[in-house]
């Protein structure tokens, strides 16, 4: 880990007598500025939000987000929380040889597939309590490291992670200034090479038609800002974009082929590689870039 505030590495570790795997307590300390970061049950707290309004209304999201802590079970959220991850899963091609950073991971509905691969996983949310949930879902054999910290605030040296994936993070920062920001910095985490899968929302046909803004708040409160794909390619700036596409779509008939089981994500899928439509339809926009060498 690395200081937050200014980057420094390493951080010095005090804690009880235990083995280093097992540190259920104790703190981390930048002997450079001094700040201190907790371990709460095993997950150190790197928590940093702004000070201005953009903290105000990231402390309300961090909120509602704590009251959601586990698996969708309402069939359209399952089907929707699938495909995205397959589609994600699809484009990193994980392997046991990797090091992912999974930014944003909520309760690890990403983060647990991922780990099916061997990968190693840096896992970070704001919200401890969702990732309490996350560590109930993983086992001994999972190679995984937890940490509490705001996405513009990531506390991680240069240049580790061969991929880095993000879901549905960025459209809920709250400035442009901020979106960017979390792009550039994930820019910096990757190797060279490496590869960046992200989702963010769409500014669809559906909302179009259902007269919806691009930006505004959900009824909980939880600020989003609905992406076209070319301000994602826009915000990418540094990457090399090789494929920005939509992903679950809302068609005509898509809720009566999702209800035919695989052939619904089947669908899904194919239309992913149709950019016409998918950008039209998908509710998520899907970016896959790579670092340059």
């Amino acid at each position: 880990w690395a200081c937050p505030r200014d980057g420094h590495f390493p951080l010095t570790l005090s804690a009880p007598e235990a083995p280093a795997a097992d540190i259920r307590a104790g703190a981390l300390a930048c002997p450079r500025c001094g700040s201190a970061y907790p371990i709460r049950d095993g997950i150190p707290d790197f928590l940093l939000l702004e000070e201005d309004e953009s903290g105000r209304i990231k402390r309300m999201e961090l909120e509602s987000r704590e009251q959601e802590l586990d698996w969708p079970t309402e069939f359209q959220q399952v089907y929707e929380s699938q495909v995205e991850a397959e589609a994600v899963l699809a484009r990193l091609q994980l392997s046991p040889h990797d090091l992912l950073l999974d930014a944003g991971c909520g309760f690890g509905r990403i983060t647990r597939r991922a780990l099916d691969t061997g990968a190693e996983v840096v896992a970070a949310d704001f919200s401890f309590a969702r990732l309490r949930t996350l560590r109930a879902h993983t086992g001994p054999g999972d190679r995984v490291d937890l940490a509490v910290a705001d996405a513009n605030h990531l506390p991680l040296r240069p240049a580790t992670f061969t991929k880095i994936l993000s879901t549905q993070v960025l459209e809920h920062l709250p400035t442009p200034d901020l979106r960017r920001a979390l792009v550039r910095k994930l820019l910096e985490l990757l190797k060279p090479g490496g590869t960046l899968v992200l989702t963010a929302y769409n500014f669809d046909e559906a909302k179009r038609r259902r007269g919806e803004p691009a930006e505004g708040y959900h009824n909980s409160g939880v600020f989003y800002h609905c992406y076209n794909a070319a301000e994602l390619r826009a915000d990418l700036q540094g990457f090399e974009v090789k494929e920005i596409t939509g992903i679950r779509h809302y068609m005509r008939g898509m809720y009566k082929m999702r209800r035919s089981g695989r052939a619904g994500y089947a669908v899904d899928h194919l239309l992913e590689k149709m950019p016409a439509l998918s950008l039209r339809f998908g509710s998520l926009l899907l970016a896959h870039a790579v670092k340059p060498q």
